[in-house]
């Protein structure tokens, strides 16, 4: 990795795993970027960049990104990568960035498809501390710069977080259309990520196997649970959507109770059955919404359909 590329490179369901005594926070980000605007634009060629910083400057290890399920939407990966510090595997098996220096980091030059797809899987031990570890993404341009985006120069990322306590928000930047890349060209109008946070959800709670019958009249409970590091209650109700596509259905019920009896508070919710689209022969259902920050948030569980014939 040349000097340039380091110096520019700037500063994602939620789970709780227990390691000895220790508390491990999580989370995960299904995040899609539209790259359209790419395809044959003069600041070609393109790579991604991934970074991971550590905040106490000594690599602590106390924070991990896992890169997984990319999809370069009928672009590909083109040549060698690029890694530095804790920074282990690749985007066709999965990357792995640990605080283990205080710069980890991972490039990948591509050719540009109609959209690039990832997942974020994140796992951190929550610090006291005045200078969080912190996560971005961006794309760079020929010249190994940041392509301008609303997030401002120096950093000009795509998306961002800081490993703080409780649920790290992930932040994320259209292009800045006032800025032309350093690589050559006019300004590149790439649109706002979407970022949807994973929540775990149980369809039928108590249940096994999740029985619904697409031609009753009656009502679907669906539990979202609270997990460490995010709580139910921080979902914005009006918002939640469910059924075959997780568009259809908005709850005709909900209040806040502890579901799978852990202590804390998840969301209940009841959803009509002949409103949720859900078919004979569907095998998953889905959930859709934004938490009170605004936050899109997405969860899947498995049905079956029964009195079909």
């Amino acid at each position: 990795m040349n000097n340039q590329m380091r110096g520019r490179l700037s500063r994602l369901v939620v789970v709780l795993v227990c390691m000895g005594n220790t508390a491990i926070a999580g989370a995960v980000y299904d995040i899609t970027i539209d790259t359209s605007s790419l395809a044959g634009h003069a600041a070609q060629p393109f790579s991604l960049a991934f970074q991971l910083t550590d905040g106490s400057g000594v690599g602590n290890l106390s924070s991990n990104v896992r890169v997984t399920n990319l999809d370069l939407g009928n672009g590909s990966s083109v040549g060698t990568s690029m890694a530095l510090g804790g920074t282990t595997g690749d985007l066709s098996v999965g990357l792995n960035l640990s605080d283990s220096t205080f710069l980890n980091a991972f490039i990948q030059r591509f050719t540009p498809g109609n959209f690039v797809k990832f997942r974020l899987n994140l796992v951190f031990t929550p610090e006291a501390s005045e200078t969080p570890d912190h996560f971005s993404f961006s794309i760079l341009d020929n010249s190994g710069v940041s392509i301008p985006t609303r997030a401002g120069t120096p950093v000009d990322v795509l998306g961002s977080l800081d490993f703080v306590q409780d649920l790290p928000v992930l932040q994320v930047f259209a292009g800045d259309t006032s800025r032309s890349p350093v690589g050559g060209g006019g300004p590149i109008d790439l649109v706002t990520p979407i970022a949807e946070l994973l929540v775990v959800m149980d369809i039928k709670p108590g249940e096994t196997p999740n029985s619904i019958n697409p031609r009753q009249n009656g009502r679907v409970p669906v539990a979202i649970l609270s997990v460490s590091g995010f709580h139910a209650r921080s979902i914005s109700v009006n918002t939640i959507r469910f059924g075959r596509t997780g568009t259809e259905a908005s709850p005709s019920q909900s209040a806040l109770t502890d579901v799978n009896r852990d202590g804390k508070l998840d969301l209940l919710l009841h959803f009509r059955t002949q409103e949720s689209g859900i078919r004979c022969g569907d095998i998953t259902a889905v959930l859709t919404g934004t938490t009170t920050s605004g936050m899109a948030i997405k969860g899947a569980d498995r049905i079956r359909t029964v009195s079909c014939r």
